[in-house]
């Protein structure tokens, strides 16, 4: 579901019956209905054979999702911060994608492009703009991000696990966090700037 600020008279009403909130997690992120937010996130070493890492990630535009997307990654990561940032970089590879195809279409993204990551480690990697001590091994084009961010192309934000929705694409969760998780990605959730209960 892609929820409009307010209802457009010709489309028919859609009844929709919003998922129950659990009180005692946060709230997701908010965002105005054409700024486009990308969730990111990475298990280290989820294969058993390769002992490769997962990505996983969603895009959100309009309260849904319009790219989602779960993926080994190609390189074996030595620790879970080196698997985050592998996810990162690859999010914001995509992010700079959709962010031509808006500007092509006329919804230019003035403000970086969010990234919601949950790894904080990653984030001060990313903000330090250089290569850190511990990351000095890690292939060179995996610096591009920092980069980006220099441009303000796009910028990661720290998010809890038990709110990033890209989280269910890395590995088995619990049923409350899967279904939480994937309804918010399909847009079930009704964003704070929708005037009127007409999707």
């Amino acid at each position: 579901m892609y929820w409009r600020i307010h209802p457009v008279s010709s489309l028919p009403y859609v009844p929709h019956q919003e998922p129950t909130l659990d009180g005692s997690l946060p709230a997701f992120p908010e965002h105005g209905p054409l700024q486009l937010a990308g969730l990111v996130d990475a298990a280290y070493a989820n294969d058993l054979i390769t002992r490769k890492s997962i990505t996983g990630l969603a895009f959100l535009l309009a309260g849904g999702a319009i790219a989602y997307k779960s993926k080994l990654q190609p390189v074996v990561a030595v620790s879970s911060t080196e698997a985050e940032l592998f996810g990162a970089v690859h999010a914001a590879k995509i992010a700079k994608y959709f962010r031509s195809i808006l500007h092509e279409l006329g919804f230019t993204q003035h403000d970086p492009t969010l990234l919601y990551e949950d790894n904080q480690a990653v984030i001060n990697v990313v903000n330090h703009e250089r290569p850190t001590s511990n990351l000095r091994h890690v292939a060179i084009q995996h610096f591009a991000i920092q980069e980006w961010r220099a441009a303000k192309e796009i910028e990661l934000k720290y998010i809890e696990t038990t709110i990033n929705s890209a989280d269910s694409s890395t590995k088995g969760l619990s049923w409350p966090l899967h279904y939480r998780h994937v309804r918010r990605s399909m847009g079930h959730h009704r964003p704070a700037y929708v005037h009127s209960t007409t999707t």
